[in-house]
């Protein structure tokens, strides 16, 4: 199949699902309403359940697309034995991790083919082995919330917005906007990082009453497994956590929640959905990278959606939520060492065998793989030497081991994965990223060299307002989608001459100024936005 063809098609997938989601979503919302009785808008419980279930109903559509292909069939002839596990993840982190399990995808999918053989739909609702549960701060944590929340009363008595993880970074324009909209930071996210198991209580599940009704075999599927599936925060734990909120050092009342956290982290999540209930606005910031460049992007799609003002890291494709704003990080450029070494620092991205979330994805994973083979294989066995190679931190969670797949064709410099980027970027004459990385927006305004190269499938991917600035990146040899070329920049002696000169600095400043903003403009008008909301 085409590589166009194979991404129109996945495009329309996307759509699929998100169709799909909407209608879900819309019907959980009265029903949850219902079992926990509570009176919150639809928004709030896209807030809280809207990442999770956007990705159950990608993943359940994913799987039953690979058994069509064979990618789970037994091929040995012999019965095999599938060890069962819980489709119910405490949270979206767990399920995040589950759905990347080979074990937890062999039985997934033979729940699936279960229900494709059976003609009337119900729904399953299966025993699930508990955990120890954690549904309780400790004593000391408890302490130490009182204290917060008396310096919260007397520091935060006049504030009406709340930042929680803004992800301003540190710098003296953090300071000043702060000071010039007269508002009192507070460290809302420190000591909330728990991470919170409910019992799973079948007989309590069965209350929750959801339509069996479908228009498609996909939608069958997705609502037998659908009461069984969700995270049990959701159900088991929804009271408690609800309640809890606000015996930590959450405000009962704020006018305005500013944030760039709205995916993971839990009693901020609560707290967040009952606000935007009572009516309380929302504004989400940007924070990493892919926003604004890769078509139907999932993250990008799900915080604009619940948001009353989005602001980016610059650009602005005319939505009217978006607000060209600026990577606040970027105000703080590091200048690094670039000392005469001819070392090459690899960065990689996480790669996953299996599909995670609702976005436009290589299923296979031999693509990935010839991008690095085709790259190291180009170097003599001496020049390996140089070679360094700094695994992705979330890749030892990941279902596929890069490293380890290299380890056994490349003898290069493996480095510890939790090591800090920005404390070693100083030993390299040059840092290569693999993937579209946060990192590689910080370096594109900095002195130290750095290129990026995927493959082809990246650029396909790519939306019609971001090719432009990728195509200037890839004419001024800044990404790559072909090896070759990548190795006739790294044969330059003269790189950091090349990074610097006026051609490539003007190159850099247009695709920062896009993606990566730190001009006084944008920000003076992001100061003079939020004085406005403030006000009105």
């Amino acid at each position: 199949m085409k590589l166009s063809i194979k991404i129109k098609k996945q495009k329309k997938e996307v759509e699929f699902v998100d169709n799909l989601y909407k209608k879900l979503l819309n019907e959980l919302a009265i029903i949850l309403n219902d079992f926990h009785r509570v009176n919150w808008k639809t928004k709030s419980w896209e807030i809280l359940i809207g990442p999770w279930l956007n990705r159950y109903v990608a993943i359940v559509i994913d799987r039953y697309r690979q058994i069509g292909k064979g990618k789970f069939k037994n091929n040995t002839g012999l019965k095999k034995k599938i060890l069962k596990y819980s489709l119910a993840a405490s949270d979206i982190s767990e399920f995040t991790l589950n759905i990347q399990n080979a074990g937890w995808n062999e039985y997934f999918i033979s729940r699936i083919k279960k229900i494709l053989i059976r003609k009337k739909v119900t729904p399953f609702l299966k025993l699930k082995k508990d955990k120890n549960s954690i549904t309780e701060y400790s004593f000391t944590k408890k302490i130490i919330f009182s204290f917060l929340k008396l310096v919260h009363f007397i520091l935060c008595f006049n504030n009406k917005f709340i930042f929680y993880k803004p992800y301003f970074g540190k710098s003296l324009k953090v300071i000043k906007l702060f000071i010039s909209i007269k508002e009192f930071p507070f460290i809302y996210d420190k000591f909330l990082d728990d991470r919170w198991y409910f019992q799973y209580n079948k007989n309590l599940r069965k209350k929750i009453k959801i339509s069996l009704k479908y228009s498609s075999v996909e939608e069958k599927i997705i609502r037998s497994l659908l009461i069984e599936s969700i995270p049990t925060i959701y159900v088991e734990g929804f009271r408690k956590i609800n309640n809890l909120v606000y015996k930590v050092f959450f405000p009962k009342k704020v006018k305005v929640i500013f944030t760039a956290a709205v995916l993971k982290d839990n009693l901020f999540k609560f707290w967040m959905a009952s606000q935007i209930s009572r009516g309380v606005k929302l504004i989400v910031k940007q924070h990493g990278v892919n926003y604004g460049q890769i078509s139907k992007w999932d993250n990008e799609k799900h915080e604009i959606n619940i948001c009353n003002k989005y602001l980016t890291y610059g650009w602005n494709y005319n939505n009217k939520k978006t607000f060209s704003s600026c990577n606040f990080y970027s105000f703080k450029t590091k200048n690094y060492k670039n000392l005469e070494k001819k070392n090459i620092l690899i960065v990689p991205d996480d790669v996953r065998f299996f599909k995670t979330n609702n976005i436009i994805f290589d299923n296979n994973i031999l693509n990935i793989l010839k991008v690095y083979d085709g790259f190291l294989k180009k170097f003599k066995k001496n020049e390996l030497n140089n070679i360094y190679f700094k695994s992705h931190p979330l890749s030892i969670k990941s279902n596929f081991y890069l490293e380890n797949y290299l380890k056994k064709k490349y003898k290069i410099n493996y480095l510890d994965y939790n090591i800090n980027l920005n404390n070693i970027f100083d030993n390299f004459k040059l840092i290569i990223f693999f993937y579209n990385s946060t990192e590689f927006l910080n370096l594109i305004d900095s002195n130290k060299p750095a290129i990026f190269i995927n493959n082809k499938f990246f650029y396909k991917t790519l939306s019609k307002s971001a090719i432009p600035m990728f195509n200037i990146l890839k004419k001024n040899n800044i990404y790559f989608d072909n090896i070759a070329n990548a190795h006739k920049l790294l044969g330059r002696k003269d790189l950091n001459k090349w990074w610097d000169s006026k051609k490539i600095s003007k190159v850099r400043a247009v695709f920062k100024d896009q993606f990566s903003n730190s001009n006084e403009k944008n920000y003076l008008s992001t100061i003079k936005y939020l004085k406005k909301i403030k006000i009105n």
